[in-house]
């Protein structure tokens, strides 16, 4: 399939799908982003084990355990508020590391 002049396979397409989904699911804190994410990584790393790109592969094995880790740790902490920071106090924090 063609999107915007570049040609997708199935399972290319399918692995975007699926890491979009899960971008958009932790976006709206919800835990279905640990599940979708990790069908996304799966898929990933049979698209780059297709193409001969095993560093990519491994990288997908890598995030693949922090999914799990980060989707078990989610259902123990039994889903707690992110904190957020106002702008102001980034800007101030980001300057003092760089600085």
């Amino acid at each position: 399939m063609i999107i915007l002049g570049y040609e997708l396979t199935g399972l290319e397409f399918f692995a975007s799908i699926f890491s979009l989904a899960s971008v958009i699911l932790a976006s709206m804190n919800k835990v279905w982003n640990w599940p979708v994410g990790i069908i996304g990584q799966i898929l990933f790393f049979f698209l780059f084990m297709n193409n001969h790109l095993y560093g990519n592969m491994a990288l997908q094995i890598f995030f693949t355990f922090v999914a799990i880790y980060g989707w078990y740790y989610w259902k123990r902490e039994n889903h707690k508020k992110i904190k957020t920071m106002r702008i102001k106090k980034s800007i101030i924090f980001n300057i003092s590391l760089s600085g």
